[in-house]
């Protein structure tokens, strides 16, 4: 039951967009490198 409250409580933080999505994150980014569709940069 402690685990579905968790869940719950992260799941509406999200929605609010106060934490990040399961398996994203913010993050500062100082560079970018453009890749072809075959992978060559």
């Amino acid at each position: 039951m402690i685990l579905q409250a968790l869940v719950k409580y992260y799941e509406n933080l999200a929605e609010q967009g106060k934490v990040s999505r399961l398996g994203w994150c913010h993050a500062k980014v100082s560079y970018e490198i453009n890749l072809s569709s075959e992978g060559d940069i």
